[in-house]
């Protein structure tokens, strides 16, 4: 699973992507799994496709950095010298979110923005996010499917997540299209390669890091499985193998 921000590109002055890129430069990765998963995790400074992947792209790491000084530079190329207010939505619920949220508004005050966090609980994050009532938010999710064609779910025009923040981009939807129809695994790395790339240039979200997905075990327990990859957060689906050895 991997924790990102999601911007509203509905909502001043987040529909101007160079403020959502230069926003990119000012999260501490680190700190977030140093602090938030106990260091067990990994920062995410590129794609967001994961490593265990045929089709990730190891070129796109270090595109982002912790640069606070990058980022006032692009906020202040964007026309906010002086930086600007906005809120930031997360849940106390969970509190890997509430932790990489609290770490989020740090590191954006830290270069002048005034970030006001507003805590929810779960039910009341989501109702908030389906209606598009948030100027930008912390998320944490799962590809779910080892296929980089999962990045349909979160980036495609029409899917939930796009709906609730107002995000559309012509080439993200024609190279999700063209990777989900090419044939060998080279063609589709590339196109792949573009898509990330198109999505690291204008940051409808910005990626912070990986986390590890783990479970803890009774010797008597058997059957259950770890899944691989991507799919580790699924193992739950094991359980109807599993047994207790007596």
């Amino acid at each position: 699973a991997f924790m990102c921000v999601i911007y509203n590109v509905n909502e001043p002055p987040f529909d101007n992507p160079l403020v959502r890129t230069a926003l990119g430069y000012a999260y501490d990765r680190q700190a977030i799994v140093d602090a938030v998963f106990f260091g067990r995790g990994s920062t995410i400074t590129g794609g967001v496709i994961p490593s265990s992947s045929w089709a990730y792209n190891a070129e796109l790491e270090g595109t982002f950095s912790y640069d606070p000084e990058r980022a006032k530079e692009l906020l202040a190329e964007a026309g906010f010298p002086d930086g600007f207010s906005v809120t930031l939505l997360s849940t106390s619920q969970y509190g890997m979110h509430q932790s990489s949220a609290e770490i989020a508004q740090q590191n954006l005050q830290a270069i002048g923005i005034n970030c006001d966090l507003e805590l929810f609980d779960w039910s009341t994050v989501v109702q908030r996010q389906t209606e598009g009532n948030y100027q930008f938010r912390i998320h944490g999710l799962s590809p779910e499917l080892v296929d980089p064609d999962f990045l349909t779910n979160f980036f495609d025009s029409a899917s939930p997540f796009s709906q609730s923040s107002g995000f559309a981009d012509e080439d993200i939807d024609r190279l999700l299209v063209e990777g989900r129809s090419a044939q060998g695994e080279d063609e589709r790395k590339a196109i792949y390669l573009e898509l990330e790339r198109r999505l690291l240039e204008i940051s409808p979200w910005n990626f912070l890091a990986w986390r590890e997905q783990g479970e803890g075990l009774k010797e008597e327990i058997q059957g259950y499985e770890h899944l691989p990859g991507s799919t580790g957060f699924k193992s739950a689906v094991t359980l109807e193998a599993t047994w207790r050895q007596q």
